[in-house]
């Protein structure tokens, strides 16, 4: 029901025979007509921007996988921008300057939990990672 506005007339009003909208966004990346990124998450309406970081830190950033997914992240939905505790205090001072910023309890979690697995598209080799906010690990079977 998160998702779910109780007023009537809103798109997503409750309303029978009416589905609600969803963050669910699980995503391959290709480059070169290849799979490159294998991502997906549980985490509600966080999921679309938790993949998107992760999903940054990888093809922008450069970064390994581990590191793409345990990275600091913050989520913002409208005016205010939730941020894990990980994220220091005065980076979130200066954004605070234009923002409304709330400061998660959690360190990691909180904003969904993020599992990927990478592709390298020269050798095959796959290299994995999983939120350390949840019970869920990489491996290979």
């Amino acid at each position: 029901m998160i998702n779910y506005v109780p007023y009537p007339g809103h798109p997503n009003s409750i309303a029978p025979r009416k589905g609600r909208t969803t963050g669910m966004a699980p995503t391959i990346v290709y480059r070169d007509e290849r799979p490159v990124l294998v991502l997906g998450s549980p985490g509600a309406t966080r999921i679309i921007t938790a993949n998107l970081q992760v999903i940054l830190n990888v093809l922008e950033f450069g970064k390994s996988i581990s590191d793409a997914v345990l990275a600091p992240r913050f989520d913002c939905q409208g005016n205010l921008i939730r941020c894990q505790a990980r994220i220091p205090e005065y980076v979130c001072a200066e954004v605070r300057r234009r923002h409304p910023i709330e400061r998660l309890p959690q360190s990691h979690g909180g904003i969904a939990r993020v599992h990927a697995i990478t592709i390298d598209p020269q050798t095959g080799r796959l290299a994995g990672a999983a939120d350390t906010g949840s019970g869920g690990m990489a491996l290979a079977v």
